[in-house]
């Protein structure tokens, strides 16, 4: 059994991994402009309970529909779409799901505001251990 992606039906997103914040432009060529609509509208809406939700018209191209939507808050962005004559391409019933990506945070340096280079004390602590292992075999 081969699984079908979202991409095989026709979705395909600007970007693989998108944030919060995010522009993302979402192109359109699956069953409703194979079947000849003239026209697409996304519906679209984050998190489980679709929050944000709204309605845009897809411009026409060459390769099917295109919109781009600014990504918000949540943990999901969940897409469908339908047609002028209202019918759906809602991924039969379980829509289109991607995940947003969490923003990375950068690391604080190690010893970094205190007055240190960071990574001083490291050097320090293995020179340390080193002088001490040596005691050892010296005087055991």
């Amino acid at each position: 059994m081969t699984v079908k992606t979202y991409e095989d039906n026709g979705v395909i997103l600007s970007r693989k991994a998108f944030y919060s914040g995010d522009r993302l432009k979402i192109t359109y060529r699956g069953l409703l402009a194979s079947e000849g609509a003239e026209s697409v509208y996304l519906h679209f809406g984050f998190g489980d309970g679709w929050d944000s939700s709204s309605y845009i018209q897809m411009e026409r191209i060459s390769e099917g529909f295109l919109a781009e939507i600014q990504v918000q808050d949540g943990k999901s962005l969940e897409l469908c779409f339908k047609d002028s004559a209202n019918n759906w391409d809602n991924n039969s019933g379980n829509n289109y799901v991607y995940k947003i990506s969490a923003k990375r945070q950068k690391k604080a340096a190690a010893g970094a505001g205190d007055g240190e280079r960071p990574g001083k004390a490291r050097g320090t602590a293995v020179k340390t251990g080193e002088t001490k292992r040596k005691a050892k075999k010296v005087t055991g």
